[in-house]
């Protein structure tokens, strides 16, 4: 699941993985895979110049277009602005040919304004297969080396010999024996004991815990606290009422949102990432779809998620907010720590921010997982598909919305309503459809037995997973 993108208002991006201290065999050589799953470029220390400690692998979409590769952010930090992909004999590849195609041909190279000599791409038909098994004990030492270097540094207090982040892109790219005896012993250590209570949005700005929490029987109508609906214009807390006339108002407001998920590894790229989501487009929102890395803990959601100065590295990475606020759905991730980082931590400096006319400085809070913006034209609805996915071993699948939110699409959003015309679009984290895993078709089971045959469009984190839906 380590796979970022970045939909609406934002291009899809890339991801970027590790590699280790093995490389293509000249300088100025990329050693790329491809598969209908993924594709993968192995890139030398010499072309990087994000000075990481070693090649890099940049993991995308087969079918994302030349040129949303050529113009996305973990591609520019590496090779630079401007750059095309050439074949040899023929000039440049149209910018909208998918890279899956693209890459396939023989003699393609990457040419950069910056560059005296072009980047050759070399394929490799299956790249862990094709890699003579030398490699990954080669990798594996390197990692033992680089630890090692690190504790000492530690030790000893030299800050300027860390890592800038918390994670490197070889941390992430290899699986090694002592990578994941690391991270079993970090989820043995978060995972076993109560979960965090199920927060719920409750009367004058408190929070009513659990899953079936009956809060929405009586009338809500005009009530004057917040029931997980914003005015996506303003930013301002809105009460069922005055969504009913914001559908009727007539009126075309717009709004920047960015989206991202599997976001928060503690890597370079990832600040990357966050940046950009907000930099390039200049958004009003950005979100966040799910999953902390590894087990979304505290300190792992402090370090990879609020800047917090890790023991290990000169700084943590920083999730950047729009103008207006941003908001993060529930993945599974969170849950393998119980939910503790992502309740008690992430959620209070999210949401949306107060506005001058109010007197007051920075965020509300993001009070429960779940929440809509909208406008008059489009319902945006975060759900979380991550709570119910905890248990004692593997994931549960038959994650379905608690009973507490049902309840809350019901009578706070009135989402079966007709006479509300307005677009509906779900976020969540895992996806209801999928070319490459399972499908986790509970949420959305449940959601199309409350529409009925309406069309509607689901932004899922999981592959990347884009789509529209009607009731099966």
């Amino acid at each position: 699941m380590l796979k970022g993108s970045a939909i609406l208002a934002s291009t899809m991006s890339l991801f970027a993985l590790g590699s280790g201290a093995i490389l293509p065999s000249k300088p100025d050589e990329v050693v790329f895979s491809l598969s209908t799953r993924e594709a993968s470029l192995l890139v030398s220390p010499d072309v990087a110049r994000t000075a990481l400690g070693g090649p890099e692998i940049l993991t995308f979409e087969p079918y994302t277009t030349i040129g949303q590769w050529t113009h996305a952010p973990a591609f520019r930090s590496v090779f630079g602005e401007n750059c095309e992909i050439v074949e040899q004999g023929q000039g440049p590849i149209n910018s909208n040919m998918f890279i899956f195609d693209a890459l396939s041909r023989q003699d393609v190279s990457i040419s950069c304004p910056t560059r005296t000599t072009d980047v050759r791409l070399t394929p490799v038909v299956d790249f862990r297969n094709q890699m003579p098994e030398q490699y990954f004990d080669q990798v594996a030492k390197f990692l033992d080396e680089r630890k090692t270097k690190i504790d000492k540094a530690v030790a000893e207090g030299r800050q300027e010999d860390l890592p800038e982040y918390p994670l490197d892109l070889i941390d992430l790219g290899h699986i090694t024996t002592k990578s994941v005896k690391a991270w079993a012993a970090t989820w043995l250590e978060n995972h076993y004991g109560p979960l965090h209570d199920f927060q719920n949005y409750g009367p004058n700005n408190t929070i009513i815990y659990g899953t079936n929490a009956t809060l929405y029987d009586g009338v809500v109508d005009n009530t004057p606290f917040m029931v997980g609906l914003y005015d996506m214009a303003s930013g301002l807390p809105i009460n069922p009422a005055q969504s009913r006339e914001l559908s009727k108002s007539g009126k075309k407001s717009k709004a920047i949102i960015t989206v991202t998920a599997d976001w928060a590894s503690g890597t370079y790229e990832s600040q990357l990432v966050s940046d950009f989501m907000v930099k390039e487009y200049d958004a009003d929102y950005t979100i966040n779809i799910g999953d902390i890395y590894y087990t979304g803990n505290v300190t792992e959601t402090q370090t990879n998620c609020l800047g917090v100065k890790p023991v290990n590295a000169q700084r943590g990475v920083t999730w950047r907010q729009g103008s207006k606020g941003s908001f993060a759905f529930e993945g599974n991730h969170e849950m393998y720590a119980r939910g503790f980082g992502y309740f008690d931590h992430f959620l209070p400096v999210l949401g949306t921010k107060y506005t001058k006319a109010e007197g007051k400085t920075g965020n509300r809070g993001q009070r429960a997982s779940y929440a809509v913006l909208e406008n008059e034209q489009w319902r945006v609805i975060g759900l979380d598909t991550g709570f119910m996915t905890y248990s004692a071993f593997s994931d549960n699948r038959n994650n379905v919305q608690p009973d507490s939110i049902i309840s809350w699409l019901k009578k706070v959003v009135k989402i079966d309503d007709p006479a509300d015309k307005r677009g509906l679009v779900f976020m969540t984290h895992h996806q209801h459809i999928s070319a490459f895993e399972k499908e986790y078709t509970a949420t959305y089971d449940q959601i199309a037995e409350l529409l009925g045959d309406r069309t509607v469009l689901c932004v899922s984190d999981i592959q990347g997973a884009m789509g529209h839906g009607r009731k099966r």
